[in-house]
Formats: structure tokens, C-alpha cells, sequence
């Protein structure tokens, strides 16, 4: 980190680590101060729920952003826990509604399957094909479809 005079504030960051802003989340450093929009840990609850609601899932499609960093943290996560539950991953990008439909395609074929979609304004953007790609799906309709990215201002 490199030293910084005055109060730096750093809002809605999302790798507050990665941008080098801290030395570590658990002991930032300095005199550094702020808060980060997402809390990686969570990617771990997402597939412990999965197991939870149908423990028979043994793969799991991660639909994610491989561009966005807060994404690729979170999909760290979940590649940690996954093990620990007997899952298997399946990294699908959420690059373009092509690649989507090739990987979800190759993943439906799959038994013992479940899906996590890492919220983030890609998968926003693909939600409607997202829906309509996922087969054997029990989806709210989109307009019904919430997300836990923090508003905008």
C-alpha cells in the first residue's frame, strides 16, 4: 500500500485489496477508511443453501462475469467451499447470450445439476435468455427477479 497523508475514503469498491488501497480487509493499515460493496463469504452460503435445499446436487453451473472482479472473488468462494460439499463446479461466462447458450446447453446435460447466477450487471443485462435457457426451471418471471447488488446513486 502505498503511504498516504490525509484521511483516504474509498466507496463502493469493490477489491479494496486487489486496488491496493489496504494491506488486508482484516487489518487494513494506515489510515485508510471506507467499506466494500460485497462481501465475497457469501458465494460460500449461496452453494451451502443449494446443498441445503437439494442435497442430491452434486454439479453446479456458476454463471458469472469473468471480467468483473467483484465476480471473480466471489466465484473464489465458492470454488473453496465446493469441495467440502462433494460438488463439482461448472464456470459458465456471461461474456455474450452465445456463450451462455453453449454453456448452459453443455450443462443441462448433466444429471444432479443446479445453477448459481453471480448478480452483477452482465447477468442483469442476459436475465430474460438466462430464464429462457435454463431448462426444467420453476423461475419467477424476470420483472419478479431480485438481486442483492447495492442501488446505485
Amino acid at each position: 500500500m502505498n503511504e498516504i497523508t490525509g484521511l483516504p475514503v474509498f466507496v463502493q469498491v469493490a477489491d479494496p485489496v486487489g486496488a491496493g488501497f489496504v494491506a488486508s480487509l482484516a487489518r487494513p493499515g494506515g489510515n485508510a477508511t471506507g467499506f466494500t460493496i460485497y462481501e465475497y463469504g457469501i458465494g460460500a452460503k449461496w452453494i451451502e443453501l443449494l446443498k441445503e435445499i437439494s442435497p442430491s446436487v452434486t454439479r453446479v453451473a456458476i454463471l458469472r462475469d469473468t471480467a468483473n472482479v467483484a465476480e471473480i472473488a466471489m466465484f473464489g468462494a465458492i470454488q473453496t467451499a465446493a469441495p467440502l460439499l462433494g460438488m463439482e463446479l461448472s464456470p459458465i461466462g456471461l461474456s455474450d447470450a452465445s456463450e451462455i447458450e453453449r454453456g448452459i446447453t453443455a450443462f443441462a446435460r448433466e444429471s444432479n445439476r443446479g445453477l448459481i447466477v453471480v448478480s452483477g450487471s452482465t447477468a442483469i443485462l442476459h436475465r430474460e435468455s438466462i430464464i429462457a435457457m435454463v431448462p426444467g426451471t420453476n423461475f419467477l418471471p424476470s420483472t419478479r427477479i431480485t438481486h442483492s447488488s447495492p442501488p446505485v446513486a
